[in-house]
């Protein structure tokens, strides 16, 4: 499982809201909730961080939720396995099995992107400032 995202699709609103492209690719080539799917990034990001963080620090099931729309996924240990739901609606619609410190990788990786991009463009706001403590805290469990 691997975040994708499109440093060219950012953009901040008059209110200093991130959007860009963020989505995860399940496996080859398949995406959720899809390929270009465009949603508040900084917010999404950082919400998804101290998720991590939670999983990290031994919760058994996080869910993590897409801002705009229906979507949403879980992340839960079952048997020394991570297993990750995909929902619609509040609505399973996939489940499979995948490697949680990997994708915690890519969330991290991601998240320096994501930041390393806002640095460049020199926007400044109270939600990137929430994401840089997000990673911080995340980075400390890895």
């Amino acid at each position: 499982m691997k975040l994708n995202f499109d440093k060219k699709s950012l953009e901040i609103s008059s209110r200093k809201v991130i959007t860009g492209i963020i989505s995860i690719e399940v496996y080859n080539d398949v995406f959720f909730p899809e390929e270009f799917w465009n949603d508040s990034i900084v917010i999404v990001l950082s919400s998804w961080l101290q998720n991590a963080s939670s999983f990290l620090e031994k919760a058994s099931t996080v869910t993590f939720a897409f801002f705009d729309g229906p979507f949403s996924f879980t992340i839960s240990r079952k048997e020394g396995l991570d297993i990750i739901d995909l929902f619609r609606n509040a609505k399973s619609i996939q489940t499979y099995n995948a490697d949680f410190k990997k994708f915690a990788h890519e969330l991290i990786k991601t998240s320096k992107n994501v930041l390393q991009e806002i640095n460049v463009r020199g926007w400044e706001s109270d939600d990137i400032d929430k994401l840089k403590s997000s990673l911080k805290s995340c980075l400390i469990l890895i």
